[in-house]
């Protein structure tokens, strides 16, 4: 049994707790006129079209409209430029250049990333209070009670997209949905600078007809896995007992998969926007390897790296964040590696 640590390495996006402010608890009247969903609440999930890379194009414009893979020992963003010729995150920087040999290879620079992260969620917390960042690269909005939503959310959602080009020069896909699974996954079938709704009652139909590889918690590897035992679609996924999902891979692991493709959060309700004080904040963040280690030496081999790139964002995530001088000595500051390991049969 092998072990396979992966995840997405475009997460610097910050996991702190929202911000502290509390929501308008007023009752909304139904929506079903303005935009067709019925009167239930809607969860938005913003996610940034090819983070690192869109962040050096902005940052250096005559990068702009120019293939740009972002490389530490591999690939670990590309700009849709890159994608068009092929290069992939996960991909060693000798292939990268194999496919587009005119491509110039930029080192990572995941302070400047986790600024424009930061900027992000602010724009995002212009139009609702309850904002969560993911484990990848954007962030969930909450916009149950939210009155701007009364007038018209498609406009608000493309209204958001604006302000994040505008104030950033990032674009964004944005989905909506009834749980955080269906929004996520509308926002990335949507990639990029696309906009989904998922109308409440229609989220079976909606995930049933798209392919395994669209829900985030399969990989590359198990979605093959999966289309050669007859797997391809959510709706055949969706057939497949609980128990056998656990044994391929894992109680934890299985259980999510058996959620999320009926559009199920694991994840309980957004955070608590109660005021927090403001000698004891709490931030963290997560830096995260896209591509997986087949063996023990692989994981020791990034471990370093991935150490370092962790600490680095954390600690100008602190200085950014705190909200008043400490005197010296009493800050600390943490970082903790997270390797996520799982089977890799399939039942």
């Amino acid at each position: 049994m092998s072990a396979t640590m992966e995840a997405c390495a475009e997460a610097v996006s910050p996991a702190c707790d929202p911000v502290c402010l509390t929501k308008d608890g007023s009752t909304l009247k139904s929506r079903r006129a303005v935009n067709g969903a019925g009167s239930d609440s809607y969860v938005v999930h913003v996610r940034m079209d090819g983070f690192f890379a869109a962040v050096e194009q902005v940052m250096r414009p005559k990068f702009g409209g120019r293939p740009v893979p972002v490389a530490d020992g591999v690939v670990v963003s590309a700009s849709y430029e890159a994608k068009f010729f092929g290069i992939k995150v996960g991909m060693a920087i000798a292939d990268a250049l194999r496919f587009c040999p005119s491509t110039m290879v930029l080192s990572g620079r995941y302070v400047r990333y986790a600024e424009y992260a930061e900027r992000v969620r602010a724009i995002a917390e212009m139009f609702t209070p309850v904002v969560d960042a993911d484990a990848y690269h954007g962030f969930y909005l909450d916009f149950c009670g939210s009155r701007r939503i009364c007038q018209d959310f498609p406009g608000t959602l493309r209204r958001l997209q604006l302000e994040i080009l505008k104030h950033t020069g990032l674009s964004a896909s944005v989905g909506a949905g009834r749980t955080r699974v269906v929004a996520a996954i509308a926002s990335r079938i949507e990639r990029p600078r696309g906009i989904r709704i998922v109308a409440w009652g229609t989220e079976e139909a909606f995930l049933g007809a798209l392919p395994v590889e669209a829900l985030g918690s399969i990989g590359t590897v198990d979605a093959a896995k999966l289309r050669e035992c007859g797997i391809s679609t959510m709706a055949e996924l969706r057939r497949v007992p609980l128990a056998s999902l656990e044994a391929a891979y894992g109680e934890a692991l299985g259980r999510q998969i058996w959620k999320n493709s009926r559009g199920i959060d694991v994840r309980g309700a957004f955070r608590s926007t109660t005021v927090r004080s403001f000698s004891s904040p709490s931030l963290s963040r997560e830096i995260c390897v896209e591509g997986g280690a087949e063996d023990n030496a692989s994981v020791r081999h990034s471990l370093p790296r991935t150490a370092g790139r962790a600490q680095l964002v954390s600690a100008s995530a602190t200085s950014t964040n705190s909200r008043r001088p400490k005197p010296y000595g009493s800050r600390s500051l943490r970082t903790r590696i997270v390797i996520c390991c799982r089977p890799c049969s399939v039942f």
